[in-house]
């Protein structure tokens, strides 16, 4: 038989110094402690555990939840194994009521017969009450069972002494002492556990588990987090998507989608940025995704990630396969939308609309003269004819001008509007836009680079598509403003171009590439 005790995950209570949850417990797990819970329960998800026992005490309750979601079993309360009774102190910070206190208390708080003021426990009673019931506790268990019993801290040190040392009533001042050392020195992190393996009633060995390494980032894997951050009672199918970004994307399916991202960024604090500016775009009513949770803690995952909903629909590159002809209808709502995302105020949102790129390379016209340089760098090394070369070189060098002069206005921009980025909804026969997605590169700078970027998409694409959209940019943009589209336009493709070089062992942009230099060939 085995006995895994666990310490619960971290509680709100935990996470206020000085602040005595006790029994009360009044606001249980935060989300870092059911996310730790859930890498504990991945733990012991082979180990074949047949039962779920927890102190009555909302923060241990939460855990076993969460282990009896995740290991599709039910929970049995014992009230034995709860929490100290901490007595005037619970749901209080000490310092509030430490003068309703008796002196004689604090000159003998370490005794170990001394029980909390107001009807509290003394650490006798707590280890007399956790020896009584693990005497009647362990032989009611299956000899072949594996079980998990849900604790607190104090309740959690008293038995990892008292399964080695025997019962408390025979202890001596010096056994008495050693008791109360072992309860201040040994510290269970929230999650961790005591493994405790028997023959019959007979205690064989102890082991303590109080690290786990990051999870590795697998498909299975994925959807044994997701189903427990969603609470899925069923489970969730997980796939990964195909994307150029370094994070990693999945798309969940359980009777409702979400979509998860491992968030590989090598800045901690773009990740922050990033869910800010969803949050920002939710409340701005805007089409775009809603963070549903964000995962911080490196406790499951060794980086960031975060869960997004998951509008109902497929993104546009799907129709385009399936029922071109129909794409034109979409793009009034589209350009609208872009619209939308340039009016923003940069006042606003400047902290947090930030790519995860370089400092050097954050404002737009060091990232754009970069761009423009590097690809005329290499256009020789390109397979365009010399009139190609010629009129490519002559709309960059022009460009450069225009962002050398900083003839733009700096506005949010998305920076990455390409049809994947595009979910679309079908009505009968027609196809209608939902919202965009992926603000990865959302960024500070010129907003006619949206309308190019998505006009190249395009035009690799469905040529009538892209015609129609250049129709919108006429009737809403000055001769001026469609010249520097062009040529952004014409940077795009060379721009894609010039990324076969770069990564060649990439098949997609190989592909993307090959289109580009037609294009412009």
């Amino acid at each position: 038989m085995k006995l895994f005790i666990v310490r619960h995950g971290q509680s709100v209570g935990n996470t206020k110094q000085g602040f005595i949850a006790g029994r009360s417990d009044p606001h249980g797990l935060t989300e870092v402690g059911r996310v730790q819970i859930l890498r504990s329960a991945y733990e012991l998800r082979s180990a074949g555990i047949t039962t779920i026992y927890s102190s009555p005490v909302t923060r241990a309750l939460e855990t076993a939840q969460i282990f009896a979601r995740s290991l599709n079993l039910k929970v049995k309360t014992v009230d034995w194994a709860t929490e100290l009774d901490h007595g005037t102190f619970e749901g209080n910070y000490w310092w509030e009521v430490i003068h309703n206190v008796p002196p004689s208390w604090q000159k003998n708080r370490e005794d170990y017969h001394t029980a909390y003021p107001g009807g509290g426990e003394s650490m006798a009673l707590m280890a007399d009450r956790l020896w009584k019931g693990l005497d009647v506790f362990i032989p009611s268990l299956s000899p072949d069972s594996k079980n998990i019993l849900i604790s607190h801290q104090a309740p959690l040190a008293a038995m990892h002494y008292l399964l080695q040392h025997g019962n408390p009533s025979t202890y001596t001042k010096k056994s008495q002492d050693a008791f109360l050392r072992h309860i201040h020195s040994f510290h269970m992190k929230n999650g961790g556990f005591i493994e405790a393996t028997y023959q019959g009633t007979s205690l064989t060995s102890v082991t303590e588990h109080k690290e786990f390494e990051p999870v590795k980032e697998r498909t299975q894997n994925i959807s044994f987090y997701a189903s427990g951050i969603l609470k899925s009672q069923t489970g969730i199918r997980s796939k990964r998507q195909k994307t150029a970004s370094k994070n990693a994307v999945y798309h969940l399916t359980n009777g409702t989608d979400h979509l998860l991202k491992v968030l590989h960024a090598e800045d901690p604090a773009a990740v922050g940025r990033q869910v800010k500016l969803y949050e920002y775009l939710y409340e701005q009513k805007i089409a775009a995704p809603r963070v549903i949770f964000h995962d911080h803690s490196k406790a499951f995952y060794a980086t960031d990630l975060f869960i997004q909903d998951y509008t109902e629909g497929v993104s546009q590159d799907n129709c385009f396969q399936k029922h071109p002809a129909q794409m034109s209808t979409v793009l009034k709502p589209i350009f609208t939308q872009l619209q939308r995302i340039h009016s923003l105020p940069t006042s606003e949102v400047s902290n947090f609309w930030i790519p995860p790129v370089f400092e050097q390379f954050r404002h737009w016209q060091p990232f754009m003269i970069y761009n423009i340089n590097f690809t005329l760098h290499h256009l020789t090394e390109l397979s365009f004819s010399t009139e190609a070369q010629k009129r490519i070189t002559t709309a960059l060098t022009s460009l450069k001008k225009y962002t050398r002069a900083q003839s733009f206005t700096v506005v949010p921009i998305h920076g990455d509007l390409a049809p994947d980025n595009i979910i679309l909804n079908h009505h009968t026969d027609s196809c209608r836009f939902a919202r965009i997605i992926d603000f990865e590169w959302a960024r500070l700078g010129d907003r006619l680079w949206d309308y190019a970027y998505y006009w190249g998409w395009l035009e690799r694409l469905h040529k009538p598509t892209a015609l129609s959209w250049h129709n919108i940019l006429t009737k809403h943009c000055t001769s001026e403003e469609l010249g520097i589209i062009d040529q952004y336009r014409i940077l795009f493709h060379a721009w894609t171009v010039r990324d076969m070089l770069e990564y060649k062992d990439d098949s997609l942009r190989l592909v993307r590439g090959e289109k580009s230099l037609q294009i412009l060939s």
